[in-house]
């Protein structure tokens, strides 16, 4: 047996990588985004590592820039305000001591942080291999209604 066979072997062993559409499933269909209008997205106010607010709010822009060039692609993106602090009204930056205030406002915003120190990563239990996760807040019917990001240094 080869080195390759056997590498091949134990990679077939490793545990699976969990990635799959849709992100949930309801009895009464799939979730999914209304296309009939640009998501908003509300970044962070802070860094994320040695990339300052605008750098990493830049990269957002040119990673959904990607996906907004794919011909078939149905959905479009618009960057909307900072995110907002629900017990202040003002901008933020988003830590471990606000991350839950401002996953739960009903405040219609869709939420990309940069968690730059590992404190939101470390408070919901994230593995250290784990550089970024995604989600749906909200839905009415099958329709999300708000979703979220959270990115790591």
């Amino acid at each position: 047996m080869t080195r390759v066979t056997l590498l091949v072997m134990v990679a077939m062993l490793a545990a699976p990588v969990l990635a799959w559409n849709p992100l949930v499933r309801r009895s009464n269909g799939s979730l999914r985004r209304d296309t009939a209008s640009a998501v908003v997205w509300n970044p962070d106010g802070g860094t994320l590592g040695k990339l300052s607010n605008a750098a990493a709010v830049q990269m957002v822009v040119d990673e959904i820039g990607k996906w907004q060039a794919v011909p078939i692609a149905v959905i479009s993106y618009a960057q909307g305000g900072q995110i907002i602090d629900p017990d202040t009204g003002s901008p933020t930056d988003v830590t471990s001591a606000n991350y839950n205030d401002v996953m739960n406002a009903d405040n219609g915003q869709n939420p990309i942080i940069f968690d730059n120190d590992r404190d939101i990563f470390d408070l919901l239990g994230e593995p250290s291999g784990v550089l970024g996760f995604a989600g749906v807040l909200r839905a009415s019917g099958t329709t999300i209604t708000k979703g979220y990001a959270v990115f790591l240094r």
